[in-house]
């Protein structure tokens, strides 16, 4: 099955996301990209793709004993994946204690890794996916999607949020985009 550990975010902080996308989305460059359902916005630690049932048994198990850090962090700048003259994906960056989380997040790799799941070793930018270009959309639109975010991200207060649960999900993909059912949740605080 496919699975990956996640933050979630606090109700506050969704509302915030969604009124970015919903700015975006409306603006004339908004259909040059699939926006992410807002009951699915969250932080990725680590995305593990395809994981035998065996292997998440005992990473759940290894999941639910694991230290949880408290972290405080706020909503950042936008960017984009790979790079910005060929964005295709859109997101919202973080701040705040994004050291602390880097430090957790390799604590996470490593017990991954000890336990045999395969991940994406890509280094870990955090971040919250906002919206995936379409195939057909023009690059100057793309590009205008990117500078739009920007904008929207640089007026939106950055309040400070802790988040409150971590989660183990697995990750159906769809037509109407993937669906994601918590494997494990466990409360932050």
């Amino acid at each position: 099955m496919r699975c990956f550990l996640a933050l979630e975010l606090p109700e506050g902080v969704r509302d915030q996301l969604c009124a970015m996308v919903a700015s975006a989305a409306a603006s004339e460059c908004g259909a040059a990209a699939r926006f992410v359902d807002p009951r699915q916005l969250h932080l990725t630690l680590l995305f593990a793709g395809a994981v035998e049932e065996a292997t998440v048994a005992a990473w759940r198990a290894a999941l639910s004993t694991t230290t949880l850090p408290t972290l405080r962090l706020q909503l950042g700048p936008a960017g984009v994946f790979p790079r910005r003259n060929w964005p295709r994906v859109f997101w919202i960056g973080l701040r705040g204690e994004v050291d602390a989380l880097v430090r957790w997040q390799r604590e996470l790799a490593e017990q991954a890794r000890a336990l045999g799941v395969a991940f994406d070793e890509q280094p870990f930018v955090p971040h919250v996916t906002l919206a995936r270009a379409r195939v057909e959309a023009p690059a100057h639109r793309l590009a205008a999607l990117a500078a739009r975010l920007e904008e929207i991200a640089a007026a939106t207060p950055a309040d400070p949020f802790e988040p409150p649960s971590f989660t183990l999900f697995r990750s159906e993909p769809g037509p109407q985009g993937a669906r994601h059912e918590a494997l494990l949740r466990r409360a932050m605080r």
